[in-house]
């Protein structure tokens, strides 16, 4: 009778936890009265379960939640001596969030769980595919308003378009700087490539592509980089045999999709490829006064640095900002993820965070040298992944919100039931 207790207990887990990720992946900062309703009922399914033992966490991911928490108090605090603005504004983030993930790594113990969320991976690529083209054709006026469901409102979504350069902002575009490198990476494992798995690849190419977002067209270069540094660590020869194949369909099915796409919007000027490219090298040039979000970005580093200068070691404290401030309401908040964090809790705090971000890099690494095939794939597709994220991460806040934070915390998920089943 305990026993169908606890798998009973187990599939509401993982039920809750896959449905709270969907809504996290396909609609980032909205619903959240919802997502937080799930996250209750999953804290009280995590409470039911250490009442019932049915708990496990690896010691060294333990010990990395507790020094990072513990340190996340100390930056707090370490604001409020300084009498910054709000130094407690970031502890959701910085403790909170982390303590709750905490407890759901602890309770997801059921090796299945990896499978779904794979699934549900790669389902929301194709969604967040096939909902962006039609967000597009929508904009430029081929789909009707009436026939468009949207999942955000005006103000969270944008589109511009002129003289074959294209733009658009959509929430959901964060998700993708990581959906679109795991779905590379992935595809790279399976036994074969279907049609339907062709054309998406050709899509979310064009949508990487055409997007204008330079966070994700460099999530996505840098993910081809990964992929083939990663392939090294790979101690499965039969693996290796395979990807290499996989390399070679995937890049002839991409080569032949844009060689009919690319030349018919040229021709028909549609799109202009040089300006997208001169776009995104435009990103880059920082000393151009005329490129406002660029120099804007630079005038914020040299702010940052400055207040960095004044506390190396420690940092500001949490709440710190620069002189110039993006956001009134949230003056700590910066695009300049790392740089901010550097400003806020100093070389200690970087080094900390930066050393358990690889310790997990390092643990997936060690997966992706077992031989299980499934083992492989998962753990070499969420670090490919994850890289991705965080580097693009570097020019956006993502990581100061909730509803991106699985991209950390799910690999953990990953190493945590590797060596539940280990051992």
């Amino acid at each position: 009778m305990k026993s169908y207790r606890v798998l009973t207990l187990n599939n509401v887990n993982n039920f809750l936890f896959i449905l709270l990720l969907t809504l996290m992946i396909n609609t980032p900062l909205l619903l959240k009265p919802l997502k937080a309703g799930i996250l209750l009922l999953l804290i009280i399914v995590f409470l039911i379960k250490l009442k019932n033992n049915n708990i496990f966490i690896y010691k060294d991911i333990f010990l990395l939640f507790s020094i990072t928490l513990v340190a996340s108090s100390l930056f707090s605090f370490n604001g409020a001596i300084k009498i910054t603005e709000n130094p407690f504004a970031l502890s959701t983030v910085s403790f909170l969030f982390p303590l709750i993930w905490m407890f759901i790594i602890s309770s997801l113990l059921d090796r299945n769980i990896l499978n779904k969320i794979h699934k549900l991976l790669i389902l929301s690529t194709y969604f967040l595919t096939i909902y962006i083209i039609l967000f597009i054709l929508n904009q430029i006026g081929i789909i009707p308003d009436s026939l468009f469901i949207t999942l955000e409102t005006n103000n969270q979504s944008g589109f511009y378009y002129r003289n074959g350069q294209m733009e658009f902002s959509l929430l959901c575009l964060a998700s993708l700087m990581f959906l679109i490198p795991y779905y590379y990476s992935s595809i790279l494992f399976n036994e074969k490539i279907s049609y339907i798995q062709g054309i998406f690849l050709i899509l979310i190419t064009l949508i990487f592509i055409l997007s204008g977002r330079r966070g994700l067209q460099l999530a996505v270069l840098i993910s081809f980089f990964n992929i083939y540094l990663l392939i090294f660590f790979i101690k499965n020869k039969t693996i290796k045999k395979k990807i290499k194949n996989r390399k070679r369909l995937i890049k002839r099915i991409i080569y032949i999709g844009l060689s009919i796409i690319v030349p018919y919007t040229i021709i028909f000027n549609v799109i202009d490829y040089y300006s997208i490219y001169t776009f995104f090298l435009d990103g880059f040039d920082f000393t151009n006064q005329d490129n406002f979000s660029s120099f804007t970005r630079l005038k914020v580093f040299y702010s940052l640095y400055d207040v960095w200068t004044n506390n190396p070691l420690f940092g500001g404290g949490y709440g710190s900002h620069g002189d110039i401030i993006r956001n009134t309401s949230m003056p700590w908040a910066y695009e300049l993820t790392y740089n901010a964090l550097l400003a806020q809790i100093g070389l200690i705090g970087i080094l900390l965070y930066f050393c358990t971000t690889i310790w997990i890099i390092w643990q997936l690494t060690i997966i992706i040298k077992s031989q299980d095939i499934r083992d492989v794939q998962i753990s070499f597709s969420f670090l490919v992944g994850m890289i991705s994220f965080l580097v693009a991460s570097a020019s956006n806040s993502y990581l100061t919100k909730f509803d991106y934070l699985w991209v950390i915390f799910i690999p953990l998920i990953v190493i945590n039931i590797y060596k539940y089943n280990k051992n």
